[in-house]
């Protein structure tokens, strides 16, 4: 039983509240795939950059925007910081797709000598570190040596690579309800302002839960309070699903003992942002599904996925085809978008950031 997983999300579901307001004053993108606002890349980088990220998103389905600029003070979003106005500047444009938050942002402020690879809100936080790395193997040390386009593309290729791979993770399960639901109006930082009551509800509700965990139990048998097993213990009465579903951190189970008669009682807590579902054949939480584009979807028709389901516990595989809707452009509002062919997708603020 890993007790202290709870409080890493109450703590992750507080921060959800805090965040920087897009602002009308951020640049208007030309096109989707690059926006040289410095005019400091060659034709041949430039061309190579769009086609590399069209064929990503036509395969893929991934939307993924460079933008250079000369430096942050240049606009007047108010933002100090690479960080801030790379979310301010995602969100702005709508980077990504509206439902699944799945969009990429690589900006460089070259005259700030800073860079960002920002993310959409649907990545989880693994990805950051990846992103860091691209940053410090490819792209800064071309920009230390003033090989500027030669770094954006080395970023460029290497990020392309990594979501071929399936090496940026996106949320799964409730994680990726809560990125719908929260990520499709429009507030603070990519997470909005009308939304936050309910995730400090939410927030409540995780408090209340882990706090309720703990209430005194009586022994159904002798009417005794019962004591909660501690983590040794507890694994003498965990099969081997149940103790792999704990090590995949998927389900967390308390063991109660009653002191007198020994009678125990075994109460499974499902972990909300697991990426593991529940396995058809072993019904153990320990089932990891993958996705693989079939046909991408396009502003005029659906596409298709598989999704293939990979079993930990008894090795069970299961396949499926889902449809991707149909993609929808984004349009001007009172939050400043800017009226582009974007998907509408939305930052929270991850992502990792570059200094030379």
């Amino acid at each position: 039983m890993k007790r202290s997983n709870v409080i890493p999300q109450l703590a992750a579901l507080a921060l959800l509240c805090t965040g920087t307001v897009a602002s009308a004053d951020y640049p208007s993108p030309r096109e989707n795939y690059l926006n040289d606002f410095a005019n400091r890349l060659g034709d041949s980088t430039e061309q190579h950059i769009r086609d590399a990220l069209s064929v990503l998103e036509r395969d893929t389905g991934v939307e993924m925007s460079v933008a250079v600029i000369g430096s942050i003070a240049e606009y007047g979003t108010g933002d100090t910081t690479i960080e801030t106005f790379a979310t301010g500047l995602f969100n702005a444009w709508g980077v990504g797709n509206r439902e699944k938050n799945d969009g990429i942002l690589l900006l460089v402020a070259l005259n700030d000598r800073a860079m960002r690879i920002e993310f959409g809100s649907g990545y989880q936080r693994a990805a950051d570190a990846v992103a860091q790395d691209i940053i410090d193997r490819e792209i800064l040390p071309n920009f230390r040596n003033e090989h500027y386009a030669r770094g954006i593309r080395a970023g460029t290729d290497a990020l392309v690579a990594k979501v071929r791979a399936g090496a940026l993770p996106l949320h799964s399960g409730l994680g990726a309800v809560m990125n719908k639901a929260l990520g499709a109006v429009e507030g603070v930082g990519g997470w909005p302002a009308v939304g936050a009551g309910g995730v400090v509800l939410m927030f409540l509700y995780s408090g209340w839960k882990y706090f309720s965990r703990r209430r005194p139990r009586l022994c159904p048998q002798c009417r005794v309070t019962m004591r909660l097993l501690d983590e040794l213990a507890e694994d003498r009465h965990l099969n081997a699903g149940e103790k792999l579903e704990e090590n995949l951190q998927s389900v967390d189970y308390d063991i109660w003992q009653c002191p007198r008669c020994k009678i125990t009682t075994k109460v499974q807590n499902t972990a909300w942002f697991s990426s593991y579902k529940q396995c058809p054949k072993c019904r153990m939480r320990t089932l990891k599904e993958t996705s693989q584009v079939l046909q991408s979807a396009t502003y005029s028709s659906a596409g298709s996925k598989r999704i293939s389901g990979d079993c930990r516990s008894c090795s069970h595989h299961c396949e499926r085809t889902e449809s991707i809707p149909m993609k929808q452009s984004s349009s001007s509002g009172s939050s400043g978008r800017s009226s582009s062919s974007f998907g509408g997708g939305r930052s929270g603020g991850g992502g990792a950031s570059g200094r030379w």
